[in-house]
């Protein structure tokens, strides 16, 4: 009976070693230290998401911009210019009379320079020789609408003015008035010069009225007058009768 209380075997049972390993498995640890949590969270696609975000706005304001020169561009008042008035001249072709040094010749409008005396007429109707201030068109021969504007004077002139719808004629002579081409009519009358084969200025009676094409020019003088194919006419390149020398120090009209 003593040999049973005393027996050793029961305090192994609660000193086991094996219970320690359990709590302090290694295991355990790695599994909330894995690695691939963090690059969850850190994962850089991320970026580049917010990254095109940011970029789209700047393309906008860019366009923007680029619209702003493109409207900018758009106001190309190149076409603008391209209504371009209807030039207020004479045919290249048409005739004056000039003073150079002692000899009176008639010549092509076109040969004429700044400078040249052009025969033109005063206030009261007498022929006087004028200086040339500027020829307008001289560089150009680019074709305008012309009118041919035929007349015969009473004794044996005749001849044809040939000159843009806009252009000053002489319509009478006192007091002064001038009127636009365009607004001749066929039996109407124009002031001439040498139906009677002097110098005086007379009346021609319009014949016939058509049109052609061909280059312009047109002569700006000091007393603002000319005469052209011997038909007495303003040097005046606008109907608002701005005195010439204010056009030749480049007044715009």
């Amino acid at each position: 009976a003593t040999p049973t209380p005393t027996d050793p075997p029961a305090t192994p049972t609660p000193t086991d070693p094996p219970a320690t390993p359990t709590p302090t498995d290694p295991p355990a640890t790695p599994t909330p230290t894995d690695p691939p949590a963090t690059p969850t969270p850190t994962d850089p696609p991320a970026t580049p998401t917010s990254t095109p975000t940011n970029a789209p706005q700047t393309p906008t304001a860019s366009e923007t911009t680029s619209t702003s020169p493109s409207e900018t561009a758009t106001p190309t008042a190149s076409p603008t210019p391209t209504p371009t008035e209807e030039p207020i001249c004479f045919s290249a072709d048409s005739e004056v009379t000039v003073m150079r040094g002692n000899k009176v010749e008639k010549i092509a409008l076109r040969a004429v320079r700044a400078g040249d005396l052009v025969e033109a007429f005063s206030a009261t109707g007498e022929l006087v020789f004028t200086e040339t201030v500027l020829v307008q068109h001289a560089n150009s021969e680019a074709a305008a609408e012309l009118l041919e504007v035929s007349y015969e004077g009473a004794n044996v002139m005749t001849g044809t003015l040939r000159l843009t719808g806009q252009h000053l004629i002489l319509e009478e002579l006192n007091p002064r008035r001038f009127v636009k081409a365009q607004s001749l009519k066929v039996g109407g009358e124009l002031f001439v010069v040498g139906d009677d084969g002097g110098r005086e200025p007379s009346r021609a009676r319009i014949t016939s009225i058509s049109k052609t094409t061909g280059p312009v020019r047109n002569v700006l003088t000091m007393n603002n007058m000319v005469v052209v194919d011997g038909v007495l006419a303003s040097s005046f390149t606008s109907v608002l009768n701005i005195p010439t020398r204010i056009q030749a120090a480049g007044v715009t009209m």
